[in-house]
């Protein structure tokens, strides 16, 4: 086989890569016969050549090396993942109309960061005081910006990772990438559980407590199995609309509620003795959990390399998390600060307790559930994809026949 100013020899098998080489243009058929060299150079072969690689060709034979090889021929025939429409729901070689735009991916950001983390805030303020309530929720804010800002960067220049276990791997080789792996498994079927809990809590407010904890969390559970069918974070993204306006929804409910009430709780604006407090003395048991309690609530990163993987175009990621993180602080900002001051000592967590109406809290609670179900449905999503990229027969995974999606659903069912 032979090429320009390249000649290998005893190669009796000429490789795919060279298949379509007419229909290259020159600069990419100059990449495809560095990387030939490199491989044969890497096999002790004999070669004769003067091709220096240039930046192009190392990003070509990093890919090279890191991604599925049917991703790296659609690459080099000019077929890009983008435009092609194969039908699969591979991650890696999705077509553009199964990605999500970056207003999706907002909606995405901000219906799994603002769940029910943001249900103990108004507690954490009481603990900690007005202005350390306020400045912890804008400093960590903005801690959750930055370090969102450093996923997006991490991933600009490995293109190759595709969630954080393949990062691990990247900075600490095979074994960083097998611990972060079982970590994020067992992170994520936790956050799955922090919100089956007040879902359930939400369904049994709205059935008057006539059913028991068990069946209650058992109704939100298959709900949230149903949810979970679609396999693209565009087709969850949809459902991600109804829940920030469900959100937003609920939480002038409880507002309204709480400052039209007639009960009054102590040191709240409505009582006669008003002790709320700029700075409190919690003790050291009690500031720690109020600050964990604020560091839970911007605890969305888990999914943002699903997000990027998944967005049109990745570099839109930063447009979309700078405007889901803004709107985050500020409601943050705002529920906290609100209920503290009308419920005072009696602030409760989740705040939808400081509304002594019980039709007005269970009308909260019904308004909040499609929230709660997404939140839920996008770690599903993101775990369920986690385990599919380990599984051996790809195409079974990522094809849309009968046999991939009872082995989706399965995987649904048992998470």
């Amino acid at each position: 086989m032979s090429g320009p100013n390249l000649s290998v020899e005893r190669m009796n098998v000429q490789p795919n890569l060279f298949q379509h080489q007419k229909a290259l243009d020159p600069s990419l058929t100059h990449c495809i016969h560095s990387f030939w060299f490199d491989l044969c150079y890497s096999c002790k072969m004999e070669v004769s050549n003067e091709i220096q690689p240039n930046d192009s060709c190392l990003e070509l034979l990093e890919d090279m090396k890191t991604q599925d090889p049917s991703v790296l021929e659609e690459k080099l025939t000019g077929q890009e993942n983008d435009t092609s429409d194969s039908g699969t729901v591979d991650p890696d070689r999705m077509a553009k109309r199964y990605r999500a735009s970056w207003i999706m991916t907002a909606v995405l950001i901000a219906a799994e960061t603002a769940s029910s983390g943001m249900l103990s805030l108004p507690s954490a303020v009481q603990v900690l005081g007005y202005v350390p309530g306020s400045i912890l929720l804008v400093y960590l804010g903005a801690v959750a910006t930055y370090t969102g800002y450093l996923i997006h960067i991490f991933c600009r220049n490995h293109k190759q990772v595709r969630n954080y276990d393949e990062a691990a791997g990247v900075l600490f080789g095979r074994w960083g990438r097998e611990l972060v792996f079982g970590g994020q498994i067992i992170f994520l079927i936790c956050a799955m559980s922090s919100e089956i809990i007040p879902g359930g809590d939400a369904i049994g407010a709205l059935s008057s407590q006539t059913l028991c904890a068990s069946l209650s969390t058992l109704i939100f559970t298959a709900g949230g199995i149903v949810l979970s069918v679609p396999r693209t974070l565009r087709g969850v993204s949809v459902l991600s609309i109804s829940s920030l306006v469900t959100l937003v929804g609920s939480t002038v409910i409880c507002m309204v509620g709480v400052a039209r009430q007639n009960v009054t709780y102590p040191g709240g604006l409505l009582s006669s003795g008003k002790t709320l407090e700029a700075f409190t003395r919690p003790t050291f048991y009690n500031a720690i959990v109020a600050a964990t309690d604020i560091i839970f609530a911007y605890a969305g990163h888990v999914a943002f390399v699903n997000f990027i993987r998944e967005l049109v175009d990745p570099k839109l990621f930063l447009k979309a998390l700078f405007w889901a993180q803004g709107f985050i602080i500020s409601l943050y900002i705002l529920v906290a600060i609100y209920f503290y001051s009308f419920a005072g000592n009696g602030t409760q967590s989740p705040f939808f307790g400081d509304v002594a109406n019980i039709k007005v809290q269970m009308a909260a609670y019904g308004v909040l559930l499609p929230n709660l179900f997404l939140a839920g449905v996008i770690y599903c999503n993101v775990t369920a994809k986690n385990i599919l990229r380990r599984f051996p027969r790809r195409e079974l995974a990522y094809a849309r026949n009968k046999r991939s999606w009872a082995l989706w659903l399965l995987i649904m069912f048992a998470l």
